[in-house]
């Protein structure tokens, strides 16, 4: 029965179980790459919310002692400043002066976004 089978032949099961390892392996590797890429993501932003927190915590400390009558920005824009700020801090790309001041400028046309939304909804209160 054997001598009916080509040479070659035998040599198809090992090479299946070969071909399914090096598959298996490939996408268990980009499995595992993407996890923990997206866990680096999730803890980077959670690092950022909790010093957005304090800084705002600190912030509000240091107005109450300076000057009550001052105002301090949200706690939201706190948190948007510091995760867009870690995020570029953390990215791969070099940071320059340019690329810095474009991320300010986004920042502060978001704050300026929020201060209009805010006053929008007190006018509808």
């Amino acid at each position: 029965m054997l001598s009916q089978v080509p040479s070659w032949a035998l040599w198809i099961p090992f090479l299946s179980a070969i071909f399914g390892g090096v598959v298996t392996g490939a996408v268990t590797f980009f499995i595992n790459k993407t996890n923990k890429e997206s866990e680096e993501k999730k803890h980077r932003k959670e690092l950022a919310v909790k010093l957005a927190i304090e800084d705002y915590k600190q912030t509000w400390e240091f107005i109450i002692k300076k000057d009550q009558s001052a105002s301090i920005p949200p706690l939201d824009l706190f948190v948007l400043h510091h995760i867009m700020m870690s995020e570029a801090i953390l990215s791969d790309k070099e940071i320059t002066e340019e690329k810095y001041l474009d991320l300010i400028k986004k920042y502060k046309s978001l704050e300026k976004a929020h201060k209009q939304f805010i006053h929008l909804d007190n006018d509808k209160a």
